[in-house]
């Protein structure tokens, strides 16, 4: 989740350049969002996290979540889990909830309110998109959770010892 936590900030860097965009132009040319980056452009810096920080930050967790879902789904089908990649979703999407969540609390603040339905959409992506995320975490943690997993021994999900059938 952790990994995710930081594709999840990348990705909530990546929205607030399409919501000052749309919401406040003057601010896009301003901090480089609209056009091309200069010595002139303000970083925006959200939590005090440069433009070169979050493209590190991106890559870490680009290449540690595709190691860690990987190994996710490996370790939970080593214990015959049939849901295996439901899991690893529902863990990802939560992780990247958060990290879009804890950035998109730096962003900058725009001026200018919505002017239409579409501009009021994208202003609000801070709370849409992480409950989307989430959304999306829960249906597949609760795909995970439902499954009638067994094992050799017929022992559902939850029960503490296999079922033992009695001899006579």
């Amino acid at each position: 989740m952790i990994c995710a936590a930081l594709v999840g900030a990348w990705l909530a860097s990546l929205y607030d350049v399409l919501r000052v965009g749309v919401l406040d132009n003057v601010l896009a040319n301003r901090l480089g969002y609209i056009g091309e980056i200069t010595s002139a452009s303000i970083d925006p810096a959200p939590h005090g996290i440069t433009r070169i920080g979050l493209i590190i930050m991106f890559l870490i967790g680009l290449i540690g979540g595709l190691i860690t879902y990987a190994a996710a789904a490996v370790s939970r089908r080593s214990v015959s889990d049939p849901e295996a990649i439901a899991y690893a979703l529902g863990t990802a999407s939560f992780g990247v909830a958060s990290g879009f969540v804890w950035l998109s609390t730096g962003w900058p603040t725009v001026e200018h309110s919505p002017e239409n339905g579409f501009a009021a959409f994208i202003g609000y992506g801070n709370i849409w998109v992480p409950l989307f995320m989430v959304g999306i975490s829960a249906l597949c943690l609760f795909v995970w959770w439902i499954h009638p997993e067994t094992d050799e021994d017929e022992t559902p999900r939850g029960s503490s010892s296999p079922q033992v059938e009695e001899s006579s």
